[in-house]
């Protein structure tokens, strides 16, 4: 394993590691720099859905856009997770749309 993204808000999107950078792990117990990289999670699906059943496909889009704008400002990277079994599903069908037009209709995200 070469790099790890677990480290993001589970409950909220943004910056949890206040950054946007790749950095490298540590073990606390050895004192010792790790070889697994860290890309922050800054967006996950569940994050608005799950936990912020009010936001509609258009707020959860926007605030996604945000984030990706502000990434590339700083020249970071923007780490996205949207689980497959958000796909077909009756309470994620309505979120479709904000998966295609923010991965597929922009051509990704790689800047």
């Amino acid at each position: 394993m070469e790099w790890d993204s677990t480290m993001g808000y589970p409950e909220k999107e943004g910056f949890r590691c206040g950054t946007c950078y790749e950095y490298s792990t540590f073990n606390f117990l050895t004192q010792k720099k790790l070889r697994v990289k860290e890309r922050p999670l800054i967006a996950m699906d569940g994050s608005f859905v799950s936990y912020q059943p009010e936001i509609s496909p258009y707020e959860m889009e926007k605030k996604i856009n945000t984030l990706i704008e502000r990434c590339c400002k700083y020249e970071g990277v923007f780490v996205l997770n949207w689980h497959n079994s958000s796909f077909h599903t009756n309470k994620w069908k309505p979120f479709d749309n904000v998966y295609e037009n923010i991965v597929i209709k922009k051509g990704g995200i790689n800047r």
